[in-house]
C-alpha cells in the first residue's frame, strides 16, 4: 500500500519536504505542481500526475519517468497515450480516472456508459501497454465511509470489466484523496478498515494488481493548522439569534464545504480555551459577501464581547491553497 500526498491541499515547502521526508509519494495536477515536488526532493518515480489541466502551465518539454499518468477523459487519454508513445514523458503506468459512478461529478471517464466504455477499450485496446492503472476520487468526509466504498466496489468493478475487454491487466489503483480528519483521525479504525476493504476488494477483482494507493493529504495536513480570529463586533442575527462578526473571513477559511469546524473561544478569566458548544448563534466574517459565514450553530459564550479570541480548528488543509486578497 502506498501513500502519496496531493501537492494542492497545502504546496508550502515546509510540508512538501516534510512529507517526502516522511517517505510519502506525491500527486500532483499540474506541471507546475510536478515541479514544486521535485524541488522538495521527489524524483520524477514519485509522484502521479492526474487531474483535467494536468499540462498546465506549459507543454511538456522533459522525458520524465513518472510513478503514474491518470487520465480524466477519453480525449485525455488519448494525449496520454501519445505522450507516452512518443516518449515525452515516461511514465512508468499509463491508466484513467473512473468516475464514480453513483455521485455525480465532472472528472474521470464515465465507464458506466456504454459510448465511454466502448471509446476507452478501442483507445486502449490500440494502444501497445502491456498494463495499465485505475484511478478513482469521491470525498468520504463528504459521502461518508459506507457511501465512498460503494463507490469503490463500482469504480474496480468498472476497471475489471475493461481490463477483461481488451486483454490488458491493471496494475495499480489509486484511490484518491478526501480522507476525514475532523470526524475522524487520521489513524482511527473506521479509516484503517475502509482502506483494507478497499484494498482487499481490489486485490480480489483485479489480478494483477501490484499497487494500491491512496492520497491522505487531507488526513494529514488539516488538523495540523487553526485559525485565529478576535471578536469585532457582536450583534443580532436576522433571527434574532446571537452573531458574532470576527476579523477572519471565507477569502482565510475558504474550504466551508465540509463538516463544521469545531470553535474554540479563549476565556480571560481562567486564561483557558473552552469548546464553543452546539446552539443556535452564528459567527460571521469580517468582507461584504453574503456567504461569508464561517459558522453556523453554536453558543457563543456570555463573556464574549470585542477582542475574544476566537480559534478555528482543523484549518490546515486546502486553506493555504484556496486563500484569496477579497477584503484583505
Amino acid at each position: 500500500m502506498t501513500c502519496a500526498y496531493s501537492i494542492k491541499t497545502d504546496p508550502s515547502p515546509d510540508i512538501l519536504s516534510a512529507m517526502h521526508a516522511s517517505g510519502l509519494k506525491a500527486e500532483a495536477i499540474s506541471m507546475a505542481e510536478v515541479q514544486r515536488a521535485l524541488g522538495a526532493g521527489f524524483t520524477p518515480s514519485d509522484i502521479v500526475l492526474n487531474g483535467p489541466g494536468k499540462w498546465w502551465p506549459r507543454p511538456v518539454d522533459s522525458r520524465l519517468a513518472l510513478r503514474a499518468l491518470f487520465a480524466d477523459s477519453t480525449s485525455d487519454l488519448k494525449r496520454c497515450l501519445r505522450v507516452s508513445a512518443d516518449g515525452d514523458l515516461q511514465p512508468n503506468l499509463v491508466g484513467l480516472r473512473v468516475a464514480a459512478p453513483k455521485v455525480t461529478s465532472r472528472f474521470g471517464i464515465r465507464l458506466h456508459d456504454r459510448r465511454q466504455f466502448a471509446s476507452t477499450a478501442s483507445l486502449l485496446a490500440a494502444s501497445h501497454l502491456e498494463s495499465f492503472g485505475a484511478h478513482m476520487h469521491v470525498a468520504a468526509s463528504a459521502i461518508g465511509f459506507t457511501e465512498w466504498l460503494a463507490n469503490a466496489r463500482f469504480a474496480i468493478d468498472l476497471a475489471a470489466m475493461l481490463a477483461d475487454t481488451v486483454g490488458i491487466p491493471v496494475k495499480a489503483f489509486d484511490f484518491g484523496g478526501g480522507w476525514p480528519a475532523a470526524m475522524t483521525r487520521f489513524d482511527t479504525p473506521a479509516l484503517r478498515e475502509t482502506w483494507t476493504e478497499a484494498a482487499g476488494y481490489a486485490r480480489s477483482k483485479l489480478p494483477d494488481l501490484e499497487e494500491v494507493l491512496f492520497e491522505p493529504g487531507k488526513a494529514l495536513v488539516q488538523p495540523a493548522q487553526l485559525l485565529l480570529t478576535r471578536v469585532l463586533e457582536l450583534r443580532d442575527s436576522p433571527d434574532d439569534d446571537l452573531a458574532a462578526v470576527v476579523d477572519a473571513s471565507v477569502a482565510d477559511l475558504a474550504d466551508l464545504t465540509r463538516v463544521a469546524r469545531t470553535v474554540v473561544a479563549f476565556d480571560d478569566q481562567y486564561q483557558t480555551w473552552n469548546v464553543l458548544p452546539d446552539g443556535d448563534d452564528l459567527i460571521y466574517g469580517r468582507i461584504c459577501m453574503e456567504h461569508d459565514i464561517l459558522r453556523r450553530g453554536v453558543a457563543i459564550p456570555d463573556t464574549a464581547e470585542p477582542g475574544t479570541l476566537l480559534a478555528f480548528l482543523d484549518a490546515g488543509a486546502y486553506e493555504s491553497s484556496m486563500a484569496y486578497a477579497f477584503g484583505s
